[in-house]
């Protein structure tokens, strides 16, 4: 599989598996359904990701790099007022965790404290960089 395909597989992944959490639980949600609903075999989920854990992570570091790249464009825009860039950047927030995701954070702080504790501070490092400029 081309590197491109294998990309494309594992954002599919993510993104199956972030619907999947928010609709029924980071707990209740099992690799082996979200293999099934992708129609994709149990090997080709677990060559991307050793476990849900590790593809919980690789959820939460890409929706941070996306809100890190917007961040900086929104703060890095000097032709918006301050109030203007926190509705962009609560905007763009909200497209990212749509319905479910404040209930899918609470079950990851009791379920996967490690996780809760890297959003705690990706949400702090964010808010410092807005504020920095």
């Amino acid at each position: 599989m081309k590197v491109m395909e294998q990309d494309e597989v594992k954002h599919r992944i993510m993104d199956k598996a972030l619907e999947l959490f928010l609709k029924y639980g980071y707990a209740k949600t099992k690799m082996e359904e979200i293999a099934r609903i992708l129609k994709i075999s149990r090997k080709t989920l677990y060559r991307h990701f050793e476990n849900k854990n590790h593809l919980l992570f690789e959820i939460l570091s890409h929706k941070h790099n996306l809100m890190n790249t917007k961040l900086g464009q929104i703060s890095e825009d000097d032709s918006l007022p301050v109030h203007e860039k926190i509705q962009a950047i609560n905007e763009f927030k909200i497209s990212q965790f749509p319905a479910g995701a404040n209930e899918l954070i609470m079950e990851i702080r009791d379920q996967a404290p490690d996780h809760y504790a890297y959003i705690k501070k990706v949400k702090w490092s964010l808010f410092l960089k807005l504020f920095k400029r």
